[in-house]
């Protein structure tokens, strides 16, 4: 079964000014579907709908362009055939280039080595960047990349495809182990955007430096930096926003300056606080009770149930279980009182979301690891037979009919598993303030407050969730069913 070429359809949505929310808008599916199709991290079969209506729509994008730039692509000999036969010759050729091996494949220049070098146009700068990162994922060990985007530059990637393509890059710098500081001013980022690069935003080797007052930075200038390595400069004067101007700097000297300049703004903007001291924990309470008397909605997410939803004895005792210091224990209740009292307000609206997979997982499985508590006490709590009863018991009295708080959704909704990815385990509040806590061999917590990157978090899940329909009535039977699992495990122990 053939594939199409994700080479020859990145030339294709660049011959014709498609950006990826364009196709996802035709196609109704994510932007983050179209960005996986590009970079190949994701098959589309020509057995699919989606190849055939993206056929279809680059015909159709071609024949609004009164150039017939895709007709003079893929038919550049004469056009002395009839028109009918002119067509059918152009769709033919049309799928040879999408599935041929090496169909959009180009001769890539390389960069002069010049220490410092102004390039000059929109080809060279997209050249420029992308073999800043080919390079850098070369390197062992990977250097730390700086990373300052200014959304609402006259080079708008939403035109242009970079944004979704850079952060592609990103996401695969991130996942060979190297750290990225990232700070940007997000107050003219589309929600459709931000979805688009939830993997990015989420990752546990980026470090944020979300920003809503970055007016004073020059409003055309992005940097992206590899600390002693490389560093790719946009420029665009405000009298001749198209010029394009990139400077790419290997000099040690200009790029120690330009390394200084970024480390100070990331200090200034940084909304990142990592849970991991005395310090922070007491920071930590001391921000959600500053919000406790605003009443914007909650929501949590994760493999299965929040310790939250245990009483405060029975997570006494599953802490003295797991052999947690008194110390420790106490702060943990503390930490538990205090959210509490934010998702008992019935003013404020609470949303749960789990995978129903994770949640039989949790039900069925001989130990189950609280990815919170761990990074919260510092060390692996598992969460007793007991203990998962309670919570699934609770999670299962939120599921009234006039508030249906809880949405169950398998990880076969292609709407919501493609916009959401896997389960992490994520608090937030709209606005004000969310926790995410990374699972693995250094599980770790970390308290995002910058509103803006709060409020899109939030309405990520939202809207996602919206498409699922409420039904109480059928989650808590599912639940009730988890519960009976958990039962019958017991029973057999």
């Amino acid at each position: 079964m053939s594939t199409m070429n994700p080479k020859s359809f990145a030339r294709l949505m660049k011959l014709l000014d498609l950006a990826a929310v364009d196709i996802a808008q035709a196609l109704y599916v994510s932007p983050s579907h179209v960005s996986r199709w590009k970079t190949g991290s994701r098959e589309l079969k020509t057995s699919r709908s989606y190849f055939e209506q993206l056929e279809e729509l680059f015909l159709s994008v071609n024949a609004q362009h009164a150039d017939g730039r895709l007709e003079r692509f893929l038919l550049p000999e004469p056009a002395d055939r009839p028109p009918e036969e002119r067509e059918a010759l152009m769709r033919q050729r049309l799928r040879q280039f999408l599935i041929q091996p090496g169909g959009g494949e180009q001769v890539d220049s390389p960069l002069p080595a010049a220490p410092v070098q102004v390039l000059v146009g929109l080809e060279r700068r997209i050249e420029a960047l992308k073999q800043f990162f080919e390079h850098v994922l070369t390197l062992n060990p990977k250097p730390d990349i700086y990373l300052k985007e200014v959304l609402y530059a006259s080079w708008c990637p939403r035109h242009l495809d970079w944004f979704s393509l850079c952060h592609e890059y990103a996401l695969r710098y991130m996942d060979a182990g190297g750290v990225i500081y990232y700070f940007s001013n997000l107050n003219n980022l589309d929600r459709a955007t931000f979805y688009s690069i939830w993997k990015f935003t989420s990752h546990k080797n980026l470090y944020p430096g979300y920003s809503a007052n970055m007016a004073e930075e020059s409003p055309a200038c992005a940097y992206y930096l590899a600390e002693g390595t490389r560093s790719v400069m946009f420029y665009a004067p405000e009298d001749q926003p198209k010029s394009y101007i990139t400077t790419v700097c290997s000099d040690p000297l200009m790029l120690s300056a330009q390394e200084h300049y970024l480390k100070n703004l990331y200090e200034q903007r940084q909304h990142q606080i990592f849970i991991d001291t005395v310090e922070n924990h007491t920071l930590l309470l001391s921000l959600v009770q500053l919000h406790q008397k605003k009443a914007p909605p909650l929501l949590f997410a994760g493999k299965f149930p929040s310790f939250l939803l245990l009483k405060p004895e029975s997570l006494r005792e599953l802490l003295r279980q797991n052999h947690v210091a008194d110390e420790m224990t106490n702060y943990c209740v503390k930490f538990q009182r205090v959210f509490q009292e934010q998702f008992q307000d019935p003013a404020i609206r609470k949303t749960f979301f789990y995978y129903q997979e994770d949640l039989l997982d949790f039900a069925a499985a001989p130990q189950a690891l609280d990815t919170a508590l761990t990074a919260l006490t510092g060390k692996p709590v598992f969460v007793s037979r007991a203990a998962r009863r309670e919570l699934l018991v609770n999670l299962r009295s939120c599921c009234g009919e006039d508030s249906p708080a809880v949405r169950i959704v398998s990880k076969e909704n292609v709407i919501v598993h493609d916009a959401l990815g896997d389960a992490i385990t994520l608090w937030v509040k709209r606005g004000d303030w969310y926790l995410i806590f990374y699972p693995g061999d250094h599980t770790d917590a970390r308290l995002i407050i910058d509103s803006l990157a709060c409020t899109l978090r939030y309405d990520l899940y939202y809207s996602t969730l919206l498409n699922v329909p409420a039904a109480p009535a059928e989650t808590a039977a599912f639940l009730s069913r988890a519960i009976s699992i958990l039962d019958e495990g017991t029973a057999t122990i």
